[in-house]
């Protein structure tokens, strides 16, 4: 089903999975050249998608999303549904909400600083080389839980 991937004054991008069909994006392209105040389309194939350019000062990016709309049937944006609820606690929950791109990011950083204090320490502070290692050791789950996809292929 097409639908408006992204909308800026002066281009539309539209996207629908039937449109990698070669024959099918050219199509349409040629078609929405064709459209009064359209400056350009741009198709692609590999993408699924088509990216519309036209002037804003000639055309409302309101009325151009209308055309399109109606062209193509797409249906308005609704409110996205509450997810259900869950469990107050579970394992997959707590790997969840680890496995965060900022989780990872944070994970990363310190893994960084870990190991650092962790070689700095080797010669003078047992008990810091082995606070260093654990700290180390958890922020390395943490980046695990979040790459485990990636390995698991």
């Amino acid at each position: 089903m097409a639908a408006i991937a992204s909308a800026l004054p002066g281009r539309l991008r539209l996207h629908d999975p039937a449109w990698r069909l070669p024959s099918r994006n050219e199509a349409l392209r040629a078609e929405l050249a064709g459209w009064d105040k359209v400056r350009s389309v741009e198709g692609n194939p590999r993408g699924g998608s088509l990216l519309l350019r036209y002037d804003p000062a000639e055309l409302a990016p309101s009325e151009i999303e209308a055309q399109v709309t109606a062209r193509f049937a797409i249906a308005p944006k609704t409110a996205k549904t509450a997810a259900a609820p869950r469990a107050a606690w579970s394992s997959d929950g707590l790997i969840d909400s680890l496995a965060t791109r900022e989780a990872n990011k944070i994970s990363k950083i310190g893994l960084l600083a870990s190991t650092a204090v962790m070689l700095a320490s080797l010669g003078f502070s047992k008990r810091l080389h082995a606070a260093a290692g654990g700290v180390n050791l958890a922020l390395l789950l943490v980046h695990l839980a979040y790459n485990r996809q990636k390995m698991l292929r």
